[in-house]
């Protein structure tokens, strides 16, 4: 069947992979086609993640369960090139609002949208401080091919439309990169829906976004420098080659069906291999027993639903503002406070975790007690999944709602910085590998491999490890908070499992910040953590007084000391509220600061 998105008429793409029902163009949202067998999916009917599209957006790598030997789902958006994405971005604009007559504003509209939905359309992608102007020049050098100037229209530069309003032709973009690549296409093919350029209109004058007065001979002034573009270069009626990034790793969990066919996979493949590797044994007996259990109408074990079922009844407390809180933190089960404290040998080392409350208690009364279970069991990222391997690898810049800055996707980043657990495991992996290769051991533990140590912001992603980790250390926590104004915050990350976490709140007073949590595993503890988070927060607030509690028999009060923090007060059963009856740190606080 031929596709023409162009077309002003229903199309039809054949019927959907999963439910069999036809597809047209005439859904809010295209389907996606499978690389593999070509058949059209709709967006609600996949079975993983749905991938963040726009309007009129097909333009990512999709292979269907289907045509995966494991039943699961791949989707990834290729590395686009510019002229993918401001098409893209003027046809949502169109189909959305309409601009004037059809025309929008290069800086305000185009490159407003595309700063927008930035993590959508680029997510590889960095920003740089000269994007605006690549965006000038691509409008420039393929006007008229795909662009049309609405120089005529109004008699205004910077005004620009599609030549034609369809969506871009995924088919042809992505064979163009399979092409590039090795994969299909030897030669360039040229990717735009609209018509090709004839000669009369390739001798005519290039038309520029930019003002006349930047086209002068004259030197530009400092203001007209930064809209400002290279003299643009003849049009293309093709796009240059484009670099395919790899899958992403998905951790879905598998579905009945997927279980099936993986096991009769893995059956065939004992058959043709008569000495398979325990590995493969030991997942074959578990997906028998899975089936079986399916079969004689069993649930089959489900981590996350047992893992939630024993934190909702382990830790559950109630709030009643009229008790003391000694009197009513009690536990369901008979499980010591002890249990779920640090253990003591986190006491003597050199960055423990630290807390406190502003001024007074009431920023601690917010975050504090809120039952976060009930959203976790709601909440697809807290699986255990996630807290096993940690938060993915989402390494974008994000804008802070409070400064409105855009913030790195790194703080800080060193791979020389190892935990001296980290030290005793990889000795431990290589003495164990070097004994096992003597007595000739067919299944050996894998090399160890290190991670980098990576401070980055607070993000969405990182809440439920983070709440995880406070509330272990502290008392129940929800820190939703502290995603608006992720500029004071810093979360430690060894590879993808999170180690550390600081938290500040900067409006407490109008010149006074106050530092709520800082906490650092004690797993990971000897290799400087807690002062780079510590520093970075003071930092961020160079020119205010930061203040803090710490408990006065907390070993933490000396790293503060060495930053030049100094006790201004003595709080009486300050941690009365929030710490359990059996907690081994004093409920009573000192108050600290720093002064600018």
């Amino acid at each position: 069947m031929t596709l023409s998105p162009s077309s002003p008429h229903p199309v039809l793409y054949g019927e959907c992979g999963y439910c069999n029902q036809t597809i047209t163009n005439e859904d809010q949202y295209l389907p996606l086609e499978c690389q593999k067998c070509h058949d059209y999916f709709h967006l609600p009917c996949l079975r993983g993640d749905r991938p963040p599209v726009l309007l009129g957006d097909q333009l990512f790598y999709f292979t269907c369960g289907l045509c995966d030997p494991l039943g699961l789902e791949h989707c990834f958006r290729p590395n686009l090139q510019w002229v993918h994405i401001i098409h893209l971005a003027l046809y949502n604009l169109t189909v959305a609002e309409g601009g004037r007559k059809g025309f929008f504003r290069w800086n305000d509209d185009i490159c407003g949208f595309i700063q927008q939905n930035w993590s959508r359309l680029m997510p590889q992608r960095k920003k740089t401080q000269s994007w605006h102007s690549t965006v000038a020049g691509i409008l420039s050098v393929n006007c008229p091919t795909v662009f049309q100037s609405g120089q005529k229209q109004f008699g205004e530069h910077g005004w620009w439309a599609l030549q034609k309003v369809a969506p871009p032709d995924a088919r042809l973009i992505l064979q163009a990169v399979d092409g590039r690549e090795g994969r299909g296409l030897t030669k360039r093919t040229p990717l735009s829906t609209a018509a090709p350029e004839t000669a009369a209109k390739k001798q005519k004058t290039i038309e520029s976004p930019v003002p006349e007065a930047a086209k002068s001979k004259q030197r530009p002034s400092q203001s007209m420098k930064v809209e400002q573009v290279q003299q643009p270069i003849p049009p293309s009626p093709s796009y240059p080659p484009i670099k395919v990034e790899p899958s992403p790793v998905s951790h879905t969990p598998l579905t009945a069906r997927q279980e099936a066919v993986l096991l009769d996979h893995l059956t065939r493949y004992q058959q043709d291999h008569a000495n398979s590797s325990t590995r493969v044994n030991r997942l074959v007996r578990k997906l028998k027993v899975r089936r079986a259990q399916r079969n004689h109408g069993l649930d089959p074990f489900n981590l996350d639903e047992c893992l939630l079922a024993i934190l909702a009844t382990t830790v559950k407390y109630t709030l009643d503002e009229t008790k003391p809180f000694s009197e009513q933190a009690v536990p369901v089960v008979g499980v010591s406070s002890k249990q779920l404290t640090t253990p003591s040998s986190m006491v003597g080392s050199e960055d423990p975790p630290t807390c406190g409350g502003g001024g007074g208690n009431e920023h601690l009364d917010r975050i504090t007690l809120i039952p976060v279970l009930s959203r976790a069991l709601a909440s697809e990222v807290s699986q255990f999944e996630h807290f096993l391997v940690g938060a993915p690898d989402t390494h974008t810049s994000i804008t802070s709602p409070y400064t409105t800055r855009v913030l790195k996707p790194f703080i800080f980043r060193s791979t020389e910085l190892q935990p001296t657990k980290v030290l005793v495991m990889e000795e431990l992996v290589s003495k164990v590998r070097e004994k096992g290769a003597k007595g000739g051991a067919r299944d050996l533990p894998l090399p160890y491999t290190r991670h980098s140590l990576d401070l980055c912001y607070f993000q969405f992603h990182h809440l439920p490890a983070v709440n995880s980790l406070v509330s272990h250390f502290f008392w129940p926590v929800d820190l939703t908070e502290c995603l608006q104004y992720p500029d004071f915050t810093v979360v430690a990350m060894y590879g993808k499992l999170l180690v550390g976490c600081g938290f500040m709140t900067p409006d407490v007073k109008v010149n006074e910040a106050y530092i709520s949590f800082l906490v650092v595993h004690p797993d990971f503890t000897g290799a400087g953590i807690a002062k780079l988070m510590l520093y970075h927060l003071i930092q961020t607030c160079l020119g205010k007084d930061v203040t803090l509690h710490v408990s006065v028999d907390n070993p933490a009060m000396l790293l503060y000391q060495r930053f030049g923090f100094k006790a201004e007060s003595y709080c009486l059963d300050f941690y009365e509220k929030y710490f359990p009856p059996d907690h081994y740190l004093s409920k009573h606080a000192y108050h600290m600061r720093l002064r600018k």
